[in-house]
């Protein structure tokens, strides 16, 4: 595959997951005070930029406008805040992870757990000023709520970050790789993690949230595969650093 070639399905392929993510986010909100699990945007920008460069940021403003304009309802002024929280965000944590040695020479897995809540803790609060700034602009959280708003905020991006990272970091397709058949080539064991994954979060996105009296209970479900993927599982099964 011709580099211009692996450019431009990259390109395709990180809008049609970002727009997932975003979709899959918004369902992700459970509770009477609308508690958000995690963002996975946040944590697909933080793998891209650590793995592709952080010279790929426009791609996530790009990806980022195209979810607020097709795969949401938001009001015009929101656009330009959620697009600056998430592309500075993203450099932030991707800035981190490069710094503590996290990238195509030691993927993200829970060795490095720590690093990687740590970057998603950077990419939180270096997005959180204009992320809630524009909840307020937007009319999505009063004043008086922006404490709450920071937090849920805070959690969302982190937790995003350590769930998510560690399954996206074992998928993403190396320089010489098709970006799409996701290195088959590496086992089956490690796809059946990534599936179970997901099929975790979607089904907590298909919990009714007005039912739900503990949100954060809900953690529970993708934490057990997280826990999974190293514990009961071969050595070969998970991520592991050349």
């Amino acid at each position: 595959m011709t580099a211009t070639l692996r450019s431009g399905m990259l390109v395709f392929g990180f809008i049609a997951l970002y727009w997932v993510g975003g979709v899959l986010g918004n369902r992700l909100v459970v509770g009477a005070d609308s508690v958000v699990l995690l963002w996975a945007p946040g944590a697909l920008s933080l793998v891209l930029l650590v793995f592709e460069g952080r010279r790929w940021w426009p791609l996530v403003a790009a990806a980022d406008l195209v979810f607020s304009l097709t795969g949401t309802d938001v009001p015009a002024v929101f656009i330009p805040f959620t697009m600056a929280a998430n592309v500075i965000g993203a450099l932030a944590g991707a800035t981190l992870a490069r710094h503590r040695g996290l990238g195509p020479h030691r993927r993200m897995d829970l060795a490095s757990g720590g690093d990687v809540a740590l970057c998603g803790l950077a990419l939180a609060v270096a997005s959180l000023p204009f992320g809630v700034t524009g909840l307020v602009a937007a009319g999505f959280a009063p004043l008086s709520a922006v404490p709450d708003a920071a937090l849920k905020w805070l959690v969302a991006n982190v937790f995003g970050a350590a769930v998510l990272a560690p399954g996206l970091s074992l998928l993403w397709p190396r320089a010489g790789d098709a970006v799409f058949g996701l290195g088959l080539r590496r086992g089956g064991e490690a796809l059946a993690w990534s599936a179970a994954l997901a099929m975790a979060l979607l089904l907590v996105a298909s919990v009714d949230g007005a039912r739900v009296r503990n949100a954060e209970s809900l953690l529970a479900l993708p934490t057990i595969v997280l826990m999974w993927g190293r514990s009961a599982s071969r050595p070969g099964w998970w991520p592991r650093a050349p």
